[in-house]
């Protein structure tokens, strides 16, 4: 009997609090309408043919609809490589223009120096923000930034440029692309998963089975 009570007493709790959660973020339908607008506008980015492409994510991905609510959008440029090391740029070579390779034994968890070993003289952003160090050319990520930067932009945050996406405030970066994990996520990649969460498989998809780097 006490049991019963205790579950019925559990499903008033539910369905109370799923009415007060589709009174403040709407009802389900509508955020998952908002969600497949944000996917068919992810979807429109990746048919971009310019010097990058886009990809969007934030609060307002996931259907709220808040004034707090953000978005939060990569500019990744096309024919562009990071490498993990140096060995690799022969075989990169015939695929990207621009190529870098990653140097982070110096580095504090999560940055890394970007070396230049080929860069496409028409990619404006890059090549402008190459400086020499230690006789040889790195990206700079303060000169990223600001050539990043144009007349809308009310404000940097860290690697961002505040800008505006529909008519939404949107945190834009510009980001590079590694092929694959950098040999220092190789912990997180192949630790003791307990809640099944990410899955194998989802870790080793190709979709996922990649690394963004932004200036900071």
């Amino acid at each position: 009997m006490a049991e019963s009570s205790k579950q019925h007493g559990i499903s008033l709790i539910s369905k109370g609090l799923y009415r007060i959660l589709s009174d403040v973020l709407g009802a389900e339908c509508i955020v998952k309408l908002r969600r497949q607008q944000w996917d068919t506008v992810n979807l429109l980015n990746s048919c971009d043919t310019s010097d990058s492409y886009r990809i969007t994510s934030g609060s307002r991905l996931e259907g709220f609809d808040f004034k707090s609510s953000d978005v939060d959008t990569m500019h990744i440029a096309r024919n562009v490589s990071v490498l993990t090391k140096p060995t690799c740029f022969y075989a990169q070579q015939l695929q990207s223009p621009s190529i870098f390779v990653m140097e982070n034994e110096d580095c504090s968890p999560g940055f890394t120096l970007i070396r230049c070993l080929t860069c496409d003289t028409d990619n404006e952003i890059l090549y402008s923000s190459l400086v020499w160090k230690r006789n040889y050319m790195y990206l700079s990520s303060s000169a990223i930034v600001q050539t990043f930067l144009d007349s809308s932009i009310r404000e940097v945050h860290g690697p961002c440029k505040a800008g505006n996406l529909l008519g939404i405030d949107a945190d834009h970066a510009y980001t590079l692309k590694c092929p694959v994990w950098p040999r220092k996520t190789t912990p997180f990649v192949n630790r003791s998963i307990k809640q099944g969460w990410p899955p194998n498989d989802v870790l080793r998809y190709p979709m996922y089975n990649r690394a963004f780097f932004n200036a900071w």
